[in-house]
């Protein structure tokens, strides 16, 4: 029995070793017994596979798009034909640290499908199809979790670089000594909903402009 004085917490620790990939339920019951009262905690817990040590990389210049297809092998899953088939799906995870601008530039430049979401055998791999078309440069990374419908999870890191794009046009302006000449170009708005715009000279640009 464990006495706890008024006005008191009591912490129970709960410790989780899974055997198997899959979700594991249990229930913590605590017992005033002269009150006739118990408590119920239902607990429910997930076994997750090892994180790859393994770091795929997607590398392309911005406004570029580079296709990777990706062979998981997901250890720890039963070995052989299945007792019944399995489903997966899976989402990309941001670091714990990112803003609100990368988890946006991840659901523009990302896309991922999961080419055979159903195995019927635990030796076969689960293939998936990354695009990865950056508009921007960036250095970054994520997690690629696969979730099995019975339970389980499975982590994958990413790696993704963008270098700078290509030069888009070279504007020329000519102008006598002492007189000023101007130009104006179009620039088009790829994206399917108003987009705002910002123009401006780069630090290093000559003070005649």
């Amino acid at each position: 029995d464990i006495f706890v004085s008024a006005g008191s917490n009591l912490s129970i620790p709960v410790s989780f070793s899974p055997t198997l990939i899959a979700n594991h339920k249990a229930c913590v019951e605590v017992e005033y017994p002269e009150a006739g009262v118990v408590w119920q905690y239902p607990l429910q817990g997930t076994g997750e596979g090892a994180t790859s040590k393994f770091r795929y990389s997607f590398e392309c210049q911005a406004r570029k798009r580079v296709t990777k297809t990706l062979c998981l092998q997901l250890e720890g899953l039963v070995k052989g034909p299945l007792s019944r088939p399995e489903s997966f799906k899976c989402e990309l995870l941001t670091e714990e640290n990112s803003d609100a601008s990368t988890d946006a530039f991840f659901k523009r430049a990302v896309d991922i499908e999961i080419l055979n979401p159903i195995l019927h055998n635990g030796n076969d791999p689960l293939m998936l199809k990354c695009d990865f078309e950056p508009l921007r440069p960036i250095e970054t990374s994520a997690m690629l979790v696969v979730t099995k419908s019975s339970g389980g999870r499975w982590r994958f890191p990413l790696d993704f670089y963008a270098t700078e794009p290509e030069v888009d046009d070279v504007i020329r302006v000519d102008a006598m000594i002492n007189t000023t000449a101007s130009v104006s170009f179009t620039i088009t708005n790829q994206f399917p909903t108003y987009a705002n715009f910002e123009a401006f000279f780069s630090g290093d640009s000559p003070p005649e402009f």
